[in-house]
C-alpha cells in the first residue's frame, strides 16, 4: 500500500472535507472532484488524472503545433509566389527561344510557332487582360482559345498546328518552373481533312511544265521538284551555290541540309543559262509578287490552283489545291513508287527534326542525287 505523505498537496484543494483537483496546463483549465476525504486515495487519483489530462494537452498541443506549421508553410509559399510570380506573358517567347534544352528547328518553323503563340496572345489580351504571368493562364483559357480557332481558322491543320504550337511554348517554360501548368494539355487534335492536302501533279502536268515557254519558271519547277526544296528556300538558292557538280542549299523550315548532287534532268534546265548570266540569284524574276507570279503561270497551263471549300465556321472558302509545294508530294510520292527507302526520301526532302536529321546522317548529298535520278525526266 502507498505510503501517506501529508505534505504532497501538490494540485490538490480541500473544501468541506472533501478533496478537489486543480490543474492548467497549456492554458487550459481543470477543477474536478475527487470525491474523497481521504488524502492517500486524493493523490493516486490526481497522479492518476494529471497523467491522463497532461497526455490529451501534449496531443492537443502538437496539433496546435502542426496547424501553425501549416499556416506558415503556406504564409511563406503564399509570399514566395508573390516576390517570385514566374515569367511574365510578354516574356514568355523570349525565354521559350533561349531555353537550351528547346528543340532546334529551323528559322522557317520558329516563324510558324511565333505566328501562333501571337494569336493566342492576342485573344489572351481580348479576353483576359488580368493575365500578367504564364501561371495565371489556366485550361479554361486554353479551351476558349481553341474554342476561338475553331470559329476563325480555315481548316483543320491550322486548328492543330496552333494547338500544339502554344503547347510546346508551355512544355518548355514548364521545364523551369514546377508552379507552371500546360493549360493545352488534353486538348483533342481535329482529324485532318485529306481532301484538302496538296494534289501532286501528274505526269502530263509534269511533262506541260517543264516544256512550258517561261523557261525561269520552268528551271524553279524543276529545281523545286528534283531537290524538293519548299518555295522559300528554292528562292535563296543562288549560283554560286553550285560547285563541282554539287548544290548546296538548307531547308529553312526544319534546319536540315539540302545539299544534293546535282542530277541530269535537273543540269539540263540549269545548262540553258549562258555562263556569263550565272551570278546571284538563281531566279531573280519570282522574287516580287511570287505567289501571283507562279499561280499566273500554273493557270496559264490549265492548272488549277485552288478550289472552294466549306471552312470550320461554315464559311465558304478558297483553299489551296496544286502549287509549288506540290512538287514536294509529287518527287515523294514518285520515289517512293520507283523504290527509293523511307530513309532516301526523308533524307532528299528534308527531316522534321534535328534528331531525325541526326539519326540519318550517314545519308549524305549522293544519296539524295540518286534519288532525284529515279525520277527520270519529262
Amino acid at each position: 500500500m502507498k505510503k501517506l505523505n501529508a505534505k504532497d498537496t501538490r494540485n490538490l484543494m480541500n473544501r468541506g472535507g472533501v478533496w478537489y483537483l486543480r490543474y492548467e496546463v497549456c492554458g487550459a483549465k481543470v477543477k474536478a472532484s475527487l470525491r474523497t476525504k481521504d488524502l492517500a486515495v486524493a493523490q493516486d487519483k490526481r497522479d492518476a488524472l494529471m497523467a491522463k489530462y497532461a497526455l490529451r494537452d501534449e496531443r492537443r498541443l502538437a496539433q496546435s503545433l502542426l496547424r501553425q506549421l501549416a499556416g506558415i508553410d503556406e504564409e511563406l509559399e503564399r509570399r514566395a509566389r508573390e516576390e517570385n510570380p514566374g515569367v511574365q506573358v510578354c516574356m514568355a517567347w523570349q525565354r521559350f527561344v533561349d531555353a537550351p534544352d528547346r528543340r532546334q528547328v529551323g528559322e522557317g518553323q520558329l516563324r510558324n510557332n511565333r505566328r501562333d503563340w501571337e494569336k493566342f496572345l492576342a485573344w489572351l489580351r481580348g479576353h483576359r487582360p488580368d493575365a500578367k504571368y504564364m501561371r495565371q493562364i489556366t485550361k479554361q483559357d486554353a479551351r476558349g482559345f481553341a474554342g476561338w480557332l475553331l470559329k476563325n481558322c480555315g481548316c483543320n491543320s491550322s486548328y492543330n498546328r496552333a494547338i500544339i504550337h502554344c503547347g510546346y511554348v508551355f512544355k518548355v517554360l514548364r521545364r523551369c518552373d514546377d508552379d507552371l501548368i500546360n493549360p493545352f494539355e488534353g486538348i483533342a487534335a481535329r482529324r485532318q481533312d485529306d481532301s484538302r492536302t496538296r494534289q501532286p501533279f501528274t505526269r502530263d502536268e509534269l511533262h506541260a511544265l517543264f516544256h512550258c515557254g517561261n523557261r525561269e519558271f520552268a528551271r524553279l519547277v524543276a529545281l523545286g521538284f528534283y531537290t524538293a526544296l519548299r518555295l522559300g528556300s528554292a528562292l535563296k538558292v543562288r549560283w554560286e551555290d553550285i560547285s563541282d557538280g554539287y548544290l548546296h542549299a538548307r531547308h529553312d523550315k526544319t534546319g536540315a541540309d539540302a545539299t544534293i548532287r546535282i542530277p541530269q534532268a535537273l543540269r539540263k534546265f540549269l545548262d540553258e543559262v549562258p555562263e556569263a548570266e550565272r551570278r546571284g540569284l538563281m531566279f531573280p524574276g519570282f522574287q516580287a509578287s511570287t505567289n501571283h507570279r507562279l499561280r499566273s503561270c500554273f493557270q496559264a497551263l490549265g492548272i488549277q490552283t485552288s478550289e472552294e471549300y466549306t471552312s470550320l465556321n461554315g464559311k465558304k472558302r478558297r483553299g489551296a489545291l496544286k502549287g509549288f509545294h506540290s512538287l514536294r508530294h509529287t518527287a515523294v510520292t514518285m520515289a517512293l513508287e520507283k523504290g527509293a527507302s523511307q530513309a532516301a526520301v526523308q533524307r532528299l526532302a528534308g527531316h522534321a527534326t534535328l534528331a531525325m536529321q541526326e539519326h540519318y546522317s550517314h545519308l549524305g548529298a549522293d544519296v539524295a542525287g540518286d534519288v532525284a535520278e529515279l525520277l527520270g525526266e519529262f
